[in-house]
């Protein structure tokens, strides 16, 4: 009788944990929003033209001078790791 109550308990406390999860995930609660989320945005509208004059939109409007930012941050927390 012990080990009857043992599983049915063990059943709910997955069935809240698997159903937690699948909640967090698909509500954008667990997953952090990208600190270059308006450029990733940019990237994934560009233009489809393979016109030189879209092409040279697509670039002029495209900020990538803080890509490598992070890098650094990066190279020092493992530097500070070691």
């Amino acid at each position: 009788m012990k080990s009857k109550k043992l599983i049915i308990l063990l059943a709910t406390v997955l069935l809240l944990v698997l159903g937690s999860g699948a909640y967090l995930l698909s509500s954008g609660k667990l997953v952090s929003n990208a600190p270059y989320e308006k450029e990733i945005t940019n990237l994934e509208t560009l233009s489809s033209s393979n016109e030189t004059s879209d092409i040279e939109q697509d670039l002029q409007n495209t900020d990538l001078n803080d890509i490598d930012k992070e890098l650094g941050d990066i190279e020092n927390e493992i530097n500070t790791s070691e």
